[in-house]
């Protein structure tokens, strides 16, 4: 099994890196590419407006549970009873996990939504290939729940009171496992130790996660198991390397689909990203994004002589609608009014104080530029300013020209070592960079305002960008880096692609320092580790309490080094 696992990763790089696999293709799948699920765990399933929902994702192989390495992201989706979308995330998978989070904002309404997850390739599995878990928001300040359950019954969702909490109660799924805390009760703003020991479970991934218990119980009676709704009569390929960006090129006359053409992309920024595809038989380009990028607003182009005569359609990877619920209702009983109210005033004095205890983002940037290190880099404010880019070709830049034939402009590089190989490559197009976008009407370049142009870098030599080869390579940085193409519409393709999540830290939420005094502490919330390990199978956290006194829970959740789920609770008080 497993040499036929590695075949078939390979071949599907292969497919991938050529553009050979069109998503009509179910070949791989016949010769039984390893299907995927997700699975997800969250911090609570009921949340008030002004709270965080935090969230790990979670990638394996359906066949054995083991962890997943083929997928590189994997989508998070809210939606509604309509299947409207709340937040669609985008994560990358790191040991086949993910963590992310999303802000309640005061704007949504009360109701029943639905977390779901799923990879590209998951969505190849009919039965599992979307995770799911159901999330009750209640809104105070927008008034949208039915009262005392008056309209209860098979569509509704009723939120009751309860006051039934086991302060020593220790649940688990693993008699394996144990779970600790150096004391069953505390005062508030005091340190907390937890410790997990486990012989057999060490290895796998799990949350620890300490919460306030809610005096509160959902009942939900519904079936609420998703399933795809569209037949797979489409292969979906395993983002392997990362984000996938995919179409295909057709001709204007006809819309018939057009073999071997060369298509680039760019995505635009500081740290920008060019590639180059050529077209399959189907018609069919492949871009594989690897690199992080911070912009939204792309382009793609066919670069060919002849390009007019195409067309880009690019394809609409996003989930389609699966489920549409019509008239439920959320009944609240009256007896939560008090908490209720409580703990919206939590919240907002949190929310008020956010700024100072938030999150760390992890900057995943590379400052450093694919051409900072070869070729020749001209910093125009080192040198004489001209008004005009042909002025300062003349004047500044030593190794390139611009020509002018009739009404249209040519670049070119000159001043390369004479060489046998070098002369193989010399009728080639000339590659021209501007903020990152290939440049196939020079007089955009020419009549762009040279003071507004920071560097200018030229290599003279043969470059290759994925298929296509270049003979030599110009490189026009703005300074601003506002520079946008001029789109012509069929050839060109300009749209936008939001970025996968930044990874973030935690330790707003976990206060692994003591908290100021001077600061309210009114978290629900105490700890949330999302990728917590074992060491010589043992786990020691530690945490503070709030000022928020109760009955709290601690939490760990995940799968083990085999795929089987684990689960094991125990509460405490804050007094």
């Amino acid at each position: 099994m497993y040499k036929t696992f590695l075949f078939v990763i390979i071949v599907c790089f292969s497919f991938i890196s050529r553009g050979q696999v069109a998503p009509s293709d179910t070949s791989l799948k016949k010769e039984g590419f390893p299907e995927e699920k997700t699975a997800l765990t969250v911090n609570t399933t009921l949340l008030l407006a002004g709270e965080s929902l935090l969230y790990k994702a979670y990638n394996h192989f359906t066949f054995n549970n083991d962890k997943s390495d083929l997928s590189k992201l994997v989508y998070v989706s809210l939606r509604t009873k309509e299947d409207s979308i709340v937040f669609n995330h985008k994560l990358k998978l790191k040991q086949s996990t993910a963590t992310g989070t999303f802000f309640i904002p005061a704007t949504l309404n009360s109701g029943v939504y639905r977390l779901i997850a799923y990879t590209n390739s998951s969505l190849n599995n009919e039965k599992n290939g979307l995770s799911e878990k159901q999330i009750y928001i209640i809104n105070p300040y927008i008034k949208s729940i039915e009262n005392d359950g008056q309209k209860a019954g098979k569509d509704s969702v009723q939120i009751k009171f309860r006051n039934d909490f086991l302060p020593n109660a220790n649940k688990s799924s693993d008699k394996e496992l144990s779970l600790q805390t150096n004391k069953q009760s505390y005062k508030t703003r005091k340190k907390a130790t937890i410790t997990v020991n486990s012989n057999v479970l060490a290895d796998g991934d799990y949350v620890l996660s300490v919460r306030k218990l809610d005096p509160v119980q959902i009942v939900d009676d519904r079936n609420t198991v998703t399933k795809l709704k569209q037949k797979n009569t489409v292969f979906r390929i395993p983002e392997l390397r990362g984000e996938l960006i995919t179409g295909k090129v057709i001709s204007t006359s006809g819309n018939k689909s057009v073999s071997n053409k060369n298509v680039s992309l760019t995505i635009p920024g500081v740290n920008y990203i060019f590639k180059n595809a050529v077209t399959n038989k189907n018609g069919r380009f492949y871009f594989s994004i690897t690199q992080p990028y911070y912009t939204e607003d792309c382009i793609i182009q066919i670069n060919e002589p002849n390009k007019v005569d195409y067309k880009i359609v690019l394809d609409k990877n996003e989930l389609r609608p699966q489920l549409q619920e019509e008239g439920v209702v959320i009944t609240m009983d009256p007896k939560i009014k008090d908490w209720l109210q409580n703990r919206s005033i939590q919240s907002q004095i949190e929310n008020a104080y956010f700024s100072s205890k938030e999150n760390k983002i992890i900057d995943e940037r590379n400052n450093s530029r694919w051409y900072d290190t070869i070729g020749t880099n001209y910093v125009l404010d080192s040198y004489t300013r001209f008004n005009t880019v042909e002025e300062t070709f003349v004047e500044v830049i030593k190794n390139a020209s611009i020509k002018k034939k009739g009404n249209e402009y040519t670049f070119e590089v000159f001043d390369r070592a004479a060489t046998d190989v070098s002369g193989l490559y010399k009728s080639l197009d000339v590659l021209v960079l501007m903020d990152g976008f290939l440049i196939q009407n020079n007089s955009e370049v020419v009549n762009y305002d040279a003071n507004k142009i920071k560097s200018i870098s030229i290599l003279n030599e043969a470059y290759r960008f994925g298929p296509k080869i270049y003979s030599d390579v110009i490189v026009i940085e703005t300074k601003k880096g506002d520079f946008r193409p001029i789109v012509h519409d069929g050839y060109m393709k300009e749209f936008k692609l939001t970025a996968p999540l930044s990874a973030k830290e935690y330790e707003s939420v976990n206060i692994l320092k003591e908290p100021s005094k001077r600061i309210p502490d009114y978290r629900v919330q105490l700890l949330w580790e999302p990728d917590v390990t074992f060491t010589e199978n043992k786990i020691i956290k530690t945490f503070y309490t709030s000022n928020v006194k109760g009955t709290f829970e601690v939490s760990l959740e995940g799968f083990s080094e085999k795929g089987e789920p684990v689960s094991i609770q125990k509460t405490f008080t804050v007094e």
